[in-house]
């Protein structure tokens, strides 16, 4: 149950990291400074494969261990989701 439990957690925290990622593209001009710039290009090419591979994790995971409602895989989708949804309507 633990070995479960941190596998939550950590997949919780990589969806927070992808969102504060994308969402913050929307309000920084990432080449205005030239050290941002740099590790965006860095890391837009991992956070665009987790942008779309993250959804399709917690999905099957959901289906796997048929989970309920309460459970952090769903927190984990719906923050997933809501950063797609910033991604197509704010870019």
């Amino acid at each position: 149950m633990d070995k479960l439990h941190s596998k939550n957690k950590i997949i919780l925290l990589i969806s927070l990291i992808v969102f504060l990622f994308w969402g913050s593209t929307i309000f920084i001009n990432v080449y205005q400074f030239p050290i941002i710039g740099v590790i965006y290009e860095i890391l837009w090419l991992p956070m665009f494969l987790l942008l779309f591979g993250l959804p399709i994790l917690s999905i099957i995971m959901i289906i796997i261990s048929k989970e309920t409602l309460r459970k952090p895989w769903f927190l984990c989708l719906g923050i997933q989701i809501l950063t797609l949804t910033t991604q197509i309507y704010f870019k």
